[in-house]
């Protein structure tokens, strides 16, 4: 699990750079974990990993008041099924597939 509130405070040097390398990490990892982020943010993107063959993969809403299933990452078979109900289509998952690189 991979997770940070993303506010570095300030701290001592020690103490910045384990948490700066924290956030990075939660960016890194898509802020992986058996529960969404304590702090979230509006689109922010993490992956639940509750279940370890089969990962449900979310996006906040704009509101930041909810998470909007994006697909679930089959870990087993290595692919990706986009969640095409509550209107999300094939083609935003794709594009959004592209903007992340």
């Amino acid at each position: 699990m991979s997770q940070n509130d993303m506010v570095i405070a300030n701290q001592t040097f020690p103490s910045f750079r384990s948490d700066l390398n924290s956030a990075l990490q939660a960016l890194a990892s898509t802020s992986n974990g058996t529960s969404a982020p304590s702090t979230t943010y509006g689109y922010q993107l993490w992956v639940d990993t509750t279940t370890t063959t089969s990962n449900k993969f979310y996006i906040r809403n704009s509101a930041n008041n909810a998470n909007i299933e994006i697909g679930t990452i089959n870990q087993t078979a290595g692919t990706f099924a986009a969640n095409t109900t509550g209107g999300v289509t094939e083609d935003t998952v794709i594009a959004l597939a592209i903007a992340l690189g």
